[in-house]
């Protein structure tokens, strides 16, 4: 697992990183006012690939937690469509 960059440009309660594991991106932002973090498919730079759906994370997660759970494979599965 690899973090590819930080996100700063956003809101200030919240803190993103794009993370590579496997060939494939994620997206792994956490509100710190929710105390939730969630994990989103996405390209390399950090956009979104279709819609913003979940694909790992929850309430009083942590980053590093998140990222733990997609490197292990509890991650959900989409459809696109």
């Amino acid at each position: 697992m690899n973090i590819i960059k930080h996100i700063t440009d956003k809101m200030p309660m919240v803190e993103q990183v794009v993370v590579e594991h496997n060939g494939n991106y994620y997206l792994v932002s956490t509100n710190k006012m929710l105390e939730e973090t969630l994990a989103f498919k996405c390209e390399s730079d950090g956009e979104p690939i279709g819609r913003f759906i979940e694909v790992a994370g929850g309430k009083y997660k942590t980053i590093a937690e998140v990222m733990v759970d997609i490197e292990q494979g509890r991650t959900w599965s989409y459809d696109e469509g």
